[in-house]
């Protein structure tokens, strides 16, 4: 409130990783007063206390969790659902589609399990987003084809939104109305 700022974690610090940094979705969450943030060049995602203390990382070289859900290849934007639950957008490597993925976290036997994905047949080379949505259906932008999917909860295909020709999105916030200040 003062204005002042101060730095809360050192990202390569927090992850350990040997790659260069190329933090692209950060995101803060106040009920625990913590921030979520993924990392590009290591393929991972790490929860930090606003404190700085490492809840926990998932996925890259130093990953704290095994399974299914604990490798993927270049991500991008997430979002955390609840607190052993995470969705995002892998974007994999060139020449593959981009897929949309949720994994569940079990921290008692340090496992990442996935438990939906969805892959729209889209190539998204950068950026891509993900968004749970009021409904139960899961908005995914695939960035740079300048296409945006609903789906339902099966996966099931609900509404499909194309650019016009050349067209590209960043990030997406879905809001229910337009009106008002966000939620």
């Amino acid at each position: 409130p003062d204005g002042s700022v101060r730095e809360v974690v050192n990202v390569h610090d927090a992850h350990g990783g040997t790659t260069m940094c190329h933090t692209n979705s950060i995101h803060y969450h106040p009920a625990d007063d913590s921030y979520t943030f993924s990392d590009l060049n290591q393929n991972t995602y790490v929860k930090v206390a606003r404190s700085g203390e490492v809840a926990w990382i998932l996925g890259g070289s130093t990953r704290q969790f095994t399974g299914d859900g604990a490798e993927w290849l270049r991500e991008h934007g997430h979002q955390l659902l609840a607190p052993d639950r995470l969705l995002f957008m892998n974007n994999n490597k060139a020449g593959q589609n981009a897929i949309a993925v949720e994994v569940k976290l079990d921290f008692d036997a340090m496992t990442a399990t996935r438990v939906f994905s969805y892959d729209g047949d889209q190539y998204c080379g950068i950026y891509g987003d993900v968004q749970r949505l009021d409904n139960g259906n899961t908005l995914v932008t695939y960035s740079t084809a300048g296409v945006m999917h609903e789906i339902d909860p099966d996966g099931r295909l609900v509404r499909s939104y194309t650019g016009a020709l050349g067209a590209a999105f960043g990030y997406a916030t879905h809001r229910n109305s337009l009106y008002g200040p966000p939620p």
